[in-house]
């Protein structure tokens, strides 16, 4: 298929799901809804498909992009629930919506131009869904106006530095094929063709949005405000999927400009250490379940710009798998952990986890899925986590880079799961003590809240198995390491999650 027509295909398929979308606000019954929202979905996972197929992204997009629409999916059929009894009313749904398509196609945006206005909308979107829950809340537009000051306006930054370099710079090596304009709507891959060396000057532009939205250490202050007084589905998608937008934005970085890495890539090591150490210990100090999950992100995603970091100096398969899983785990056991505290807040009318006692004994179901991304927060198989840290520590000991780096990457990683053992340590106490009473009287029993996080967290087991796969590519020895591990937490795990349901089955 032409790429015009590809283009054209994207422009058509926007409007017509986003008003789909729109549609669903009006319809009356639950499943109609459901089946409505799983079609908006279905229909961009198909678009995703397409684009790559016909070759206009190339596979980190469509790997992007796809996460972005399996996580959102069960968080919007969430947000029905969850709108209704929060008194959010039919707004809310409708901007989880708007933004986590505005998220996918800056994701599986095929030039800079797409890319740039998708990723803008998600912003303003981001902004309004923080600003919705100050509103609700009484509070002061404090985090609303600090994510609009910070996170956006060093986006705004970092885009029209690549629009820049683009058009002014990379468009001499190929202005004679293309043309100014024309460069700007060719896909990131042919971008990828024509590297060019970038004057230092103008690398700090280009990074400061993208390490922004990573919440990457000294540019972190804005996400624990604004993503703990969001409505819950929306903490769900700003944390799990719009922090790998960072991510996602230094790597396209990486891919097109030509510099000496090695210092860019000791002072992204360096910063996300930082901010493991940092963001794991705030985390594990908050009684606000919410502000601990905020923080947790932040450990989260200097363990992903980490391996990036790793992966600017020593480009192999394992490395870059680590990178991915360790996007695709934070963004599964994120979006999970974030539903669940909007069941805790719904149930218990507080946030506070030294308030909060017997959730085992109301919701063995939600309990199911939140040990299971707990799991993958701290690292255990079967979980994404577990294959993340896993691929991460096997790629630094095999790597090509020197020993004193091997070292600092390798205090990184444990740091990372001592730190997230602890965090799910003091996350887990929700689930002993004792039940209060009032909390009796407000237990949720709307299918479509409960089995959202289940959802996500099935979600984090099932794609082991494509792991396993790609492991087997790439070496069978690996495979069979992977499989020898998961299989005693496996059989443990399976017998605890069958006590639980008979015990404590509602």
């Amino acid at each position: 298929m032409a790429y015009g027509k590809i283009c054209f295909l994207i422009f058509l398929i926007i409007p017509f799901t986003i008003t789909l979308s729109w549609i669903s606000t009006y319809i009356k019954g639950k499943v109609a809804k459901i089946l409505l929202k799983a079609l908006i979905y279905i229909l961009n996972i198909v678009l995703a498909v397409c684009l790559f197929v016909n070759e206009c992204i190339d596979l980190t997009s469509l790997l992007f992009g796809l996460l972005a629409l399996i996580v959102s999916l069960p968080v919007s059929i969430y947000s029905i629930g969850y709108s209704v009894r929060r008194g959010y009313g039919a707004k809310l749904p409708l901007l989880i919506d708007v933004f986590a398509l505005s998220m996918t196609y800056a994701f599986i945006a095929p030039n800079i131009l797409l890319f740039a206005a998708s990723w803008t909308i998600a912003e303003l979107i981001g902004f309004s869904l923080i600003s919705l829950g100050e509103e609700h809340e009484g509070r002061h537009a404090f985090a609303s106006r600090r994510f609009l000051l910070i996170s956006v306006l060093t986006f705004e930054i970092t885009v029209f530095t690549l629009i820049y370099v683009s058009v002014f710079i990379l468009v001499g090596a190929i202005a004679s094929i293309y043309g100014l304009i024309d460069a700007l709507l060719k896909p990131f891959w042919v971008l990828e063709r024509y590297k060019v060396n970038v004057p230092l000057f103008i690398l700090p532009f280009l990074l400061v949005g993208f390490i922004t939205k990573s919440a990457i250490i000294p540019l972190h202050f804005w996400l624990p405000e604004a993503h703990s007084v969001a409505p819950s589905p929306a903490s769900a998608l700003l944390s799990g999927i719009m922090t790998a937008m960072g991510v996602y934005g230094l790597i396209r970085i990486f891919d097109i400009i030509v510099i000496d890495f090695t210092q860019v890539a000791l002072a992204l090591i360096i910063l996300s250490i930082l901010s493991i150490i940092y963001g794991g210990l705030q985390s594990y100090v908050q009684r606000d379940c919410k502000r601990l999950l905020a923080y947790s992100t932040i450990a989260g995603t200097g363990f992903s710009v980490m391996i990036l970091g790793l992966y600017t100096l020593d480009h192999n398969e394992i490395l870059y798998v680590a990178l991915i899983t360790s996007v695709m785990a934070h963004a599964l056991y994120k979006s999970a952990l974030f539903l669940n505290a909007g069941l805790i807040e719904l149930t218990y009318g507080t946030r506070n986890l030294d308030m909060v006692g017997g959730y085992i004994r109301v919701y063995s179901t939600s309990t199911i899925a939140s040990l299971i991304a707990l799991f993958s927060l701290i690292g255990l198989p079967p979980t994404m986590g577990f294959i993340s840290k896993l691929y991460a520590i096997l790629a630094i000991l095999s790597g090509n880079i020197s020993e004193a780096l091997k070292i600092t990457v390798l205090i990184g990683v444990v740091l990372a799961i001592a730190l997230s053992t602890l965090i799910g340590l003091r996350y887990a106490r929700i689930y002993l003590g004792k039940l209060p009473e009032d909390a009796r009287k407000s237990i949720i029993k709307d299918r479509s809240i409960l089995y959202s996080e289940l959802a996500l967290s099935i979600l984090n087991i099932a794609s082991i198995v494509v792991l396993y796969m790609v492991a087997a590519g790439i070496s069978i020895e690996l495979t069979t390491v992977l499989v020898l591990l998961s299989l005693p937490i496996i059989i443990i795990f399976t017998y605890v999650l069958i006590t639980i349901s008979k015990r404590f089955l509602v």
